[in-house]
């Protein structure tokens, strides 16, 4: 695993908790953990979990 890819997975599991713990919006979420880009954020976020971000939320409200 690579220095960079290590930094992404930490990103993204932060992220998880926050989508998980807070009722903060994607983008917000994406900014607190380091990502300017939501579309960026976002496609991490997929290649690490399978699902958007938006995709997740959605699952936890139901």
């Amino acid at each position: 695993m690579t220095i960079t890819e290590y930094t992404q997975r930490k990103r993204i599991s932060m992220a998880e908790h926050l989508i998980l713990s807070t009722d903060l919006t994607i983008g917000n979420i994406a900014k607190s953990v380091g990502y300017q880009s939501h579309s960026r954020f976002s496609k991490l976020f997929k290649r690490y979990k399978g699902f958007s971000p938006i995709e997740f939320k959605k699952m936890l409200d139901k």
